[in-house]
């Protein structure tokens, strides 16, 4: 994860990093990301997981960014909140 985020270029995390020898990418070695667009999930679905759980907490959506993408709509049960809208 920590090869996928760039976290050597994140300024927060810095001083919890001592050494990013760990983080260097092995040749060929294909992101997590890549791997699931290789295996056919659609592109907007990969890029809002890697928006959600981006480490660096200055770049990861809030729960309220995440409520307002209306991404997660289609995965709610309509409620009595939704009967008392129309």
């Amino acid at each position: 994860m920590a090869r996928d985020f760039d976290l050597p270029s994140c300024s927060y995390y810095h001083d919890v990093l001592k050494s990013f020898d760990s983080v260097t990418p092995e040749s060929g070695t294909a992101s997590w990301a890549t791997r699931l667009l290789d295996g056919g999930i659609p592109a907007d679905e990969v890029n809002f997981v890697f928006t959600v759980l981006n480490p660096d907490p200055t770049e990861r959506w809030t729960a309220e960014e995440i409520i307002r993408s209306g991404f997660l709509d289609a995965l709610r049960e309509p409620d009595q909140y939704d009967n008392q809208k129309s």
